[in-house]
């Protein structure tokens, strides 16, 4: 597992907060469930999108 650190704007740092007291689950369970549900694995992207997604400067 990686730690990372983030800045959140307060309300959506107060929005996932809610969110994981309302599921009593850990924040950062809440957060990487969140993430793991937008954010696309290359793995599953055909592979001339894969292509053009990896030649991007995503910073």
């Amino acid at each position: 597992m990686t730690t990372i650190t983030i800045n959140l704007p307060d309300a959506l740092a107060e929005r996932v907060g809610g969110a994981a007291r309302a599921v009593h689950r850990p924040l950062e369970e809440v957060l990487t469930a969140m993430l793991d549900g937008v954010v696309p694995s290359l793995d599953d992207v055909p592979e001339d999108m894969r292509t053009e997604l990896q030649a991007r400067d995503l910073r």
